[in-house]
């Protein structure tokens, strides 16, 4: 008789997708087992009801000799509330959940990434100005851009290290281009640089006051996942803002 070692984490669901008639597969990003999908079946189904993207649960599961993960226990322990009351928000957080579920590959444990996800959605959660949301969100995909290996300057232009006339933003090329080394290059994406400059490095306490337009906001935010998803040779998901 072999006995079954469960495994006991925490993790933000990200993903579901059913099969037969009332079973689920569940993708989580976990804090310490990285991304995890298990699989729910029947006899799970008290549990079915409470699922929701997004929100935070403790899990334990098991794994077979297979290699197969199957949920044994569930509680939730953070629904993000606030998002769930508004559509609006609904989007912004699948603007978050978009790149682990098509960027992050299974295994491996990275809790900066788990951290960062779990504050931008209780940020937007408790938000109460549609500015704010875009501003996390900007936020979110500019230090998640840095963590995974293709950050850009923010204070030169890639080509020329020109610090002036700042202009676009190119995955191509790999950042920030000035207006002169834009002509000609046929990804840029016109963004305010300036803005993207005061997201990085304005402190916490002066991060909310920071002047920008919807538009502004929004533009930068498409463009920044543009950019993150051509560096991984895949097109972002196509959600409203």
């Amino acid at each position: 008789m072999i006995l079954k070692k469960f495994k006991k984490t925490t993790g933000i669901l990200i993903k579901e997708t059913k099969f037969k008639e009332k079973s689920k597969y569940l993708t989580f990003y976990t804090d310490s087992k990285g991304l995890v999908t298990l699989a729910a079946f029947p006899a799970k189904t008290s549990f079915l009801p409470v699922f929701a993207l997004p929100s935070k649960y403790n899990i334990s599961y098991y794994t077979t000799p297979r290699d197969n993960n199957y949920l044994r226990e569930i509680d939730c322990i953070d629904n993000y509330r606030g998002i769930h009351s508004s559509f609006n928000k609904l989007s912004m957080s699948w603007h978050i959940l978009s790149p682990l579920r098509k960027l992050i590959s299974s295994g491996g444990e990275d809790r900066f990434i788990f951290n960062l996800t779990d504050r931008a959605l209780s940020a937007i959660s408790e938000s109460r100005k549609k500015k704010t949301d875009l501003l996390i969100l900007n936020s979110f995909y500019l230090m998640l851009i840095i963590h995974l290996g293709v950050g850009f300057s923010v204070n030169l232009c890639v080509k020329c290290r020109n610090k002036n006339n700042l202009y676009s933003l190119s995955p191509k090329t790999g950042g920030i281009l000035c207006k002169k080394c834009s002509a000609g290059q046929s990804d840029i994406m016109i963004v305010n640089v300036k803005i993207l400059e005061e997201i990085k490095n304005k402190k916490a306490e002066d991060f909310f006051n920071i002047s920008a337009s919807f538009k502004v906001l929004t533009t930068l935010i498409k463009s920044m996942e543009i950019y993150l998803f051509s560096n991984f040779s895949t097109k972002p998901p196509e959600i409203d803002l």
